[in-house]
């Protein structure tokens, strides 16, 4: 498991035996604040009715399942992924500019993303009776509608991003070395792994 403070600018990489809720049940249980995260389950029944923790999504995830429905659908396909575009155009714009205060941030990302957004959820909400439930089109619709509520929390909050790249990109050297690690030795021999995965990283 991966964790970043993009503040802080802290990574925890915590090794688990599995993908169970267990490993950030323990690790976050003391945890207050907006947590960002993908769509995996795990995080939605640790922390949907906390009231301490609140979820924001990732963009890139959500634009992922629209990639991937480009040969099902390529116009509905295409067309969310062009809305998607405009908002990481207004993000580079936010990137651009130095010295931008949280709020300023949250001024331009509420002016110029907000109504981006607001058609865009009509849109889906409109087209998503006219697919196949589980279709490539049909997920990636049901996806980003399940999860709206937490794609569009970074409108409020200047420090958030658009995405969690952030940390997809800090843990990529173990996702490319995953195969090999495989030969590192077992859980019973984790005391071995984790130094050569310090190294890598």
């Amino acid at each position: 498991w991966a964790y970043h403070a993009p503040i802080s600018k802290l990574v925890l990489f915590e090794y688990q035996k599995g993908r169970g809720r267990e490993g950030p049940a323990n690790l976050l249980k003391d945890f207050e604040g907006i947590l960002q995260t993908d769509g995996y389950v795990t995080y939605t029944s640790l922390f949907e009715k906390s009231e301490k923790v609140r979820l924001a999504g990732c963009m890139a995830h959500a634009r992922r399942y629209f990639d991937e429905a480009v040969s099902n659908d390529a116009s509905k396909a295409k067309h969310v992924i062009a809305q998607i575009a405009k908002l990481y155009a207004i993000e580079q714009q936010i990137r651009d500019t130095p010295g931008m205060e949280e709020r300023d941030i949250c001024l331009k990302r509420i002016s110029e993303a907000s109504p981006i957004l607001e058609e865009l959820h009509k849109w889906l909400q409109a087209e998503a009776p006219k697919v196949t439930p589980n279709s490539p089109i049909g997920k990636a619709i049901g996806y980003a509608l399940k999860l709206w509520d937490r794609l569009t929390l970074y409108l409020y909050h200047g420090q958030l991003q658009i995405d969690n790249n952030q940390i997809e990109n800090l843990i990529r050297p173990i996702a490319l070395g995953r195969k090999n690690f495989l030969f590192c030795g077992s859980h019973a021999q984790i005391t071995i792994v984790k130094p050569i995965i310090n190294l890598i990283i």
